[in-house]
Formats: structure tokens, C-alpha cells, sequence
């Protein structure tokens, strides 16, 4: 039987505080988590990351599925080293980073989380 996700309400203003960020990212990957252990822990960093980063700039959760579906944009990061949690700057960047392989069992996940049928703006 597949699983049905309900939809999320995602508290993007909340996001700016490190902890509401990680609880919005836990929130919106428990259907979607993977079964290894190191993807789970990096998928929630990764999704943390870019909720905090599109909190700090304003921006809406468009913003964060474009940076989802472009691991090339960097933009995340740069917020993220001016906010208030710039070690968070150096674990996305870790992520973006790797290899082409990992970073897609990475996003497959968060990409999942944030499809408009699952993840809408509160």
C-alpha cells in the first residue's frame, strides 16, 4: 500500500532560529526519510540549511525548491555565512559539494519533501 503524505504547512518566518529550522526540515522529511543512517543525517542538514538560509533573505519556498532542483546554486550558502549560524555556511557547502552521486540520494529526499503536494507556505 503506498504511503500518502499529508500536507505540510511550512513556518518559513520561524526558520531564521537554528533549532525551528531543524524541527521544519524533521518535519517535512519523516515520510521521505533515507534508510542509511549518514543520507538521513544529511538530508536533514541540507533541508535545515536551505530553510534557514530562504528565512534570513525573505524569501518563500519557491526559493528553496530552486535551490533543491540547482545543487549548483550557492546562494544558500552565502546567506547562511552572513546569518547567525555561519557554521551551518560550511555543512551546505559540504553537501553541495560532494559527489554528484551522493548529493542526488541526498536530495532525492528533500526534493520529495518540498513537492507542492506535500510542503505549502503557512
Amino acid at each position: 500500500m503506498p504511503m500518502t503524505a499529508r500536507l505540510h504547512r511550512v513556518h518559513l518566518d520561524d526558520c531564521s532560529e537554528p533549532s525551528a529550522a531543524r524541527q521544519e526540515a524533521v518535519n517535512l522529511l519523516w515520510p521521505f526519510m533515507p534508510t542509511r543512517k549518514v543520507l538521513e543525517q544529511d538530508a536533514l542538514n541540507l533541508l535545515s540549511c536551505y530553510l534557514m538560509a530562504a528565512a534570513l533573505d525573505g524569501t518563500g519556498l519557491e526559493t528553496v525548491r530552486g535551490w533543491a532542483a540547482d545543487p549548483e546554486d550557492h546562494r544558500a550558502v552565502e546567506l547562511l555565512r552572513a546569518g547567525p549560524a555561519p557554521a551551518w555556511a560550511e555543512e551546505c557547502e559540504r553537501i553541495l559539494t560532494c559527489s554528484q552521486w551522493w548529493r542526488g540520494q541526498i536530495l532525492a529526499p528533500v526534493r520529495l519533501a518540498l513537492s507542492p503536494d506535500r510542503a505549502s507556505a503557512a
